[in-house]
């Protein structure tokens, strides 16, 4: 697909888009320009859409079991793409990140004992933990600068015998990083040496922007593969949320085990006919399409960085390494949080991710979704322009 197509303004009202048609019961107006939830506004790649066209033709939609032409994709873009080589029985199905963050939970952290995890971070790693009746116990990330940062002198004082288990995002959701190498080895060391398991959310693997790699932490190690669930999908990197797949990641038989029987006991197992057959579409077919796509956000990334530059009066920006995703610190304006949000809905017209969405560490700050056309976010920026304006900041 040529990169006209991703600057297309595509209509997806009426289709019981979250992310478009519940702007009024959840923003308190329709007019808005959505650029909140973590979803792209492009169309997905071709040989996607005749997939799923060629199978829709075949008028039987029963009951699915997951074919080894599925597991094989995977195995080839995970070789390809993250210089993973992965076993077939390593690969457990699941219909998403969030059902896959609810069995862990509950297959491996006793009731009442803590789950670390890294906030400002994705806020289904809060539910999951809270209800399984466990304790978030917080490793807060540290910024300097605009620079977002592990603290691993604190992980290594949260990390107590009773923890049993560690939530990580990578690429990180919502601040954007993709850590290095030498970051995931630190944080996987000291989670080996405490037998603490790591549910790494590699959801954005494919989407990073610039030169720096994102590594599964898995494959960095055998001892690390053996204490780390990846969950990984295709729904971020080609738009297929609606189609409910997704797959993990673990070497360790008895992990593997465990996150099964959790499974089992939720029914949270049923694999859906069109997700299996759009994600494998998807990824034996996509990568031109992903390529196209990169450079388009790149792009993305660059005008929005420019304009906070230039006319953000004093607002600022995470730089964004990875995800399609901006964290906007808005500290500055001196704005209590509801007014914040009130700034954005009704001053701009824009709705936007709340920071405190992401726990509290995630106070003053705004979420922003880049991946729509040129034009849009161009709209969004000019309105968003008038309104620092108008307000005088």
């Amino acid at each position: 697909m040529s990169d006209r197509a991703f600057d297309t303004e595509w209509d997806r009202r009426g289709t019981a888009s979250v992310k478009w048609d519940l702007l009024g019961r959840l923003f308190g107006r329709d007019d808005l320009l959505p650029l909140w939830v973590a979803d792209s506004d492009f169309p997905a790649p071709e040989a996607v859409v005749r997939a799923l066209r060629e199978r829709v033709q075949h008028p039987f939609y029963g009951y699915t079991y997951v074919p080894d032409s599925w597991f094989e994709a995977i195995q080839g873009w995970l070789l390809r793409r993250h210089r993973w080589r992965v076993e077939r029985d390593w690969i457990v199905f699941s219909p998403g990140i969030v059902p896959a963050l609810h069995a862990a939970v509950q297959a491996l952290a006793p009731a009442g004992s803590p789950v670390v995890l890294q906030p400002p971070v994705y806020g289904p790693f809060f539910n999951a933990i809270e209800v399984s009746g466990c304790e978030a116990r917080r490793n807060p990330l540290r910024e300097t600068s605009g620079v977002w940062t592990m603290d691993l002198d604190h992980l290594d004082r949260a990390l107590t015998p009773l923890v049993r288990l560690l939530f990580l995002c990578s690429p990180h959701n919502p601040v954007s990083r993709v850590w290095s190498e030498s970051e995931l080895r630190a944080l996987g060391q000291l989670c080996f040496e405490r037998g603490v398991t790591i549910v790494s959310d590699e959801i954005h693997a494919d989407l990073v922007l610039g030169n720096k790699p994102h590594r599964p932490l898995a494959a960095l190690s055998p001892e690390l593969g053996e204490i780390t669930i990846t969950c990984m999908s295709a729904s971020k990197t080609f738009g297929l949320a609606g189609l409910g797949n997704a797959w993990l990641g673990i070497s360790n038989r008895e992990l593997r085990r465990q996150i099964i029987d959790a499974q089992n006991r939720t029914g949270s197992k049923m694999a859906g006919l069109f997700g299996l057959t759009g994600t494998e579409a998807a990824l034996n077919h996509g990568e031109g399409w992903l390529e196209t796509l990169l450079g388009h956000l790149l792009r993305n990334r660059d005008r929005l960085a420019r304009f906070v530059h230039e006319h953000g009066a004093g607002m600022s920006c995470a730089a964004v390494e990875g995800t399609y995703l901006a964290w906007l610190d808005c500290r500055a304006w001196g704005l209590e949080p509801d007014e914040l949000r009130r700034f954005f809905i009704e001053d701009a017209g824009l709705a936007l991710e709340d920071g405190r969405n992401f726990g509290t560490e995630g106070t003053g700050h705004q979420r922003l979704n880049f991946a729509c056309s040129a034009p849009l976010l161009e709209r969004a920026l000019g309105q968003l322009a008038d309104a620092i304006g108008h307000r005088g900041f």
